[in-house]
């Protein structure tokens, strides 16, 4: 059995952040807690460090509007994702709400 790379604990933990950040702000805001999966992919290259992150969250019971809000609050209040977004590092996002 392997261990997880460094890249792979650093964007899991953001997978995770984001995750339970978006589940908190629903819970406050509609009290109502979303079933979510995420997807997170990246790119590290020594020396430099990493490249990009690919965040993919899909989301089910909510009404797209509401997960559209929730997901730009998480991202603004998620401190893995804000740290990576001031380092300067490339980061595609997608929500898809089922």
């Amino acid at each position: 059995m392997g261990f997880p790379t460094p890249l792979e604990a650093f964007i899991s933990s953001l997978a995770a952040c984001e995750t339970i950040t978006f589940k908190a702000i629903s819970k406050n805001m509609l009290d109502v807690i979303p079933e979510i999966s995420c997807e997170i992919e990246g790119s590290f290259e020594w020396g430099t460090g990493l490249k990009y992150i690919n965040i993919m969250m899909k989301v089910k019971g909510l009404k797209i509007e509401d997960a559209n809000i929730i997901f730009e609050m998480a991202k603004n209040t998620c401190p893995v994702y804000v740290t990576v977004k001031k380092s300067g590092v490339e980061i595609k996002e997608s929500l898809t709400v089922e």
